[in-house]
């Protein structure tokens, strides 16, 4: 029988650059094992299956098998730098949203504003008017200034939006005609 060089040992991937050792104990009996092959030395290599027996298996610790200390706190610092990225992200969202539903309410206020001015047969008279309408539980504070134009026969349409006296959030200007 060839003895085979790794049969005291087999690498695993965790004890050292190689892999972690897993080591065999040394047969019950090397002697024995002599007896059964001839020429056999106790320092030799067995393959203790060859020998018809099951080896002891042990597993050889290394100090690096495990996480450290330090490894474990910056893994948590990066964790929670991530998170806090997350939650401003989120945050940020919210207030995008809050700020894209206020322009939408205001964009449809002023619309309904403008086609109030150009969709009449008549032509309404040039100057400003101002109201306050309620959608969404708000009022809306909208003004329309209605002016000539260079040609005699366009008026134009300014229509703006805002809510609670702050800057514009929806503006529409619009032409229509002056004449029936």
């Amino acid at each position: 029988m060839r003895a085979r060089p790794w049969a005291n040992f087999i690498r695993h991937p965790r004890a050292c650059p190689e892999g972690p050792s897993v080591g065999f104990q040394p047969v019950e009996g090397l002697a024995r094992a002599s007896t059964l092959v001839p020429g056999l030395q106790p320092s030799d290599p067995v393959d203790p299956w060859a020998l018809g027996t099951s080896p002891r298996v042990t597993v050889v610790k290394d100090a690096r098998a495990g996480f450290s200390l330090i490894e474990l706190l910056v893994a948590l610092a990066v964790f929670s730098l991530a998170a806090v990225a997350l939650l401003n992200l989120a945050g940020e969202s919210t207030r995008t949203a809050a700020t894209l539903e206020e322009r939408v309410m205001a964009g449809v206020i002023a619309d309904n504003r403008t086609v109030e001015a150009v969709a009449p047969e008549t032509p309404p008279a040039p100057g400003l008017s101002e109201g306050v309408d309620r959608l969404a539980d708000r009022d809306w504070r909208w003004t329309r200034l209605i002016t000539a134009t260079a040609d005699p026969d366009i008026l134009r349409v300014e229509v703006r939006v805002t809510l609670d006296g702050s800057a514009a959030l929806a503006e529409v200007i619009a032409f229509r005609s002056a004449r029936r």
